[in-house]
Formats: structure tokens, sequence, C-alpha cells
């Protein structure tokens, strides 16, 4: 049995969510006497679970090719300065 966190951090969805699901009916869950709910991990087969949704394919066509290599070329030129910054204090040192 999981408490509605443990549901949230299987699944993804929010506290709101789960509980809309158990009052519509959509899940099944048990409360106990201090008002909490206990759900069966079977349940959670019947839950949407964003984590598996499929990414908006409109976001992924504006996307632009283009931006990925630029974004790869600019951590890389960062990576380097950061070395020579390194490297400096490392010859500063010496002297």
């Amino acid at each position: 049995m999981l408490t509605i966190r443990e549901t949230q951090d299987r699944t993804g969805l929010s506290d709101a969510a789960i509980r809309r699901h158990i009052k519509s009916g959509n899940i099944h869950a048990t409360q106990t006497e201090d008002g909490k709910y206990l759900i069966e991990e079977s349940e959670l087969a019947k839950l949407p679970n964003p984590r598996n949704r499929l990414p908006n394919q409109k976001a992924e066509k504006e996307r632009s090719t283009q931006d990925v290599p630029f974004s790869l070329e600019r951590y890389k030129a960062e990576t380097e300065r950061r070395k020579v910054e390194v490297l400096q204090v490392a010859i500063q040192a010496l002297m």
C-alpha cells in the first residue's frame, strides 16, 4: 500500500490530481482512521503517468536544430576557458 506522497513519486502526478482520481472512482484507495489514503500498487496502472508521455511534437518541430551545436560549442569554449584559468592560478602559485 502506498501513501499519496509515494504515489506522487511514482507517477509524477500532483497531490490534488491523485485525490481527484480517488474521488472520481478512477482508482480505489483505502482511507485510514486519521483520514490518509492508502493506494494499492496495482491501482497505479490506472493512473496517467506524465513521465511516460511523448514529448510535444509541435514543440520538437519548433526547436531549431542549430541551437544544439551552438550550445555544445559554447559549453566546450567555457570549459576550455575554465581550464586555462585553473592553469594560470597554478602557474602563479608556483612563482
